[in-house]
């Protein structure tokens, strides 16, 4: 399994694209595969409100420095989502989007971005991952025979088991590493 850009969109991307204006905010249809129990995937939400976020600034916005998500209520279906720039200066820009389903909050999220500057933080403390990692096509399926447990959502992603124990294993290796990518879909498949 190689690891490669191509011309097909994953069924996040395609959702994302889905996003449509609708009177003062945006709507999107949340399928049943995004699911996680009774609740749609945070990082679902998160992605969903980030776009409306962008989309609520007329000009450029600087790279994403930090988001602070809060999953209130239940997400799913037709969801509406409005966002508002709370303050924009000349390096920083503060957008807040809030996502609601049946009149229900269910997702709320504030998005920092910011303009790149120096830092004396040091990365040569930042532990690397062992070189020793095997590659995505000879690291075992992640979700391989948890179909029955796994949520909904997974089936969006592709994850190999690089290193240590799988989720839920009890194992007693505290060190793992996965290979994880989004599944691609063809462009004309939007109802991933």
């Amino acid at each position: 399994v190689e690891f490669q850009m191509c011309s097909r969109l994953s069924p996040l991307a395609s959702l994302v694209r889905s996003v449509r204006e609708a009177g003062d905010g945006h709507r999107v249809t949340i399928p049943a595969s995004w699911m996680q129990g009774k609740t749609t995937y945070g990082g679902c939400s998160a992605a969903l409100c980030l776009e409306v976020a962008k989309r609520r600034t007329l000009s450029p916005l600087p790279p994403l420095r930090s988001a602070l998500i809060a999953f209130v209520g239940g997400a799913g279906g037709d969801t509406a989502i409005r966002s508002e720039v709370l303050r924009r200066g000349k390096t920083m820009a503060f957008v807040r989007a809030e996502a609601s389903c049946g009149g229900f909050l269910a997702t709320t999220a504030t998005f920092a971005f910011g303009a790149g500057r120096d830092s004396a933080f040091d990365l040569s403390d930042v532990p690397e991952p062992p070189p020793s990692l095997p590659d995505p096509g000879r690291s075992p399926d992640l979700f391989e025979g948890a179909s029955a447990s796994a949520p909904t959502f997974t089936q969006h992603f592709e994850a190999r088991l690089a290193a240590g124990g799988r989720p839920f294993s009890a194992s007693n290796v505290s060190d793992h590493f996965f290979w994880v990518r989004h599944r691609l879909v063809s462009d004309d498949n939007d109802d991933d």
